[in-house]
C-alpha cells in the first residue's frame, strides 16, 4: 500500500497536496502565508504556519495580522509541509505566487 505524504491539515481536512491547499486558502479569503519562530514554548513562536487575510506583519518571535484583522483571522495550518516558507522571510508569502 502507497502512503500518502500529508502537505497540511486546514480546517479538518488533510491534505496531500499543496495546490489544493492553497486553492481551499484562496476560496476562503485568505491572501497570505508566513511561519513564526521557533522558540522552544507553546506559547508564541513555535515555527508554526499561519494563513491570513491581510497582510501580517513581523514582531519578535510571530507574525501578526495586520489591519483591522483579529489575532482570531490567523488560521493555523497543521501538520504543514512548505519548507519555502521559513521565519527568516523578510516579507509573508502571497498565497497567489504559487503556480501550479
Amino acid at each position: 500500500m502507497t502512503q500518502l505524504k500529508c502537505v497540511g491539515v486546514y480546517d479538518g481536512k488533510v491534505y496531500t497536496n499543496k495546490e489544493n491547499l492553497v486553492k481551499d486558502l484562496i476560496a476562503d479569503g485568505y491572501k497570505y502565508i508566513a511561519r513564526d519562530k521557533y522558540s522552544g514554548n507553546n506559547v508564541t513562536g513555535d515555527n508554526s504556519l499561519y494563513a491570513f487575510g491581510t497582510r501580517p506583519t513581523k514582531a519578535e518571535e510571530e507574525w501578526l495580522p495586520g489591519g483591522n484583522e483579529s489575532a482570531y483571522m490567523a488560521t493555523k495550518i497543521r501538520n504543514v509541509n512548505f519548507d519555502d516558507v521559513t521565519w527568516e522571510d523578510e516579507e509573508p508569502t502571497e498565497l497567489a505566487t504559487y503556480q501550479f
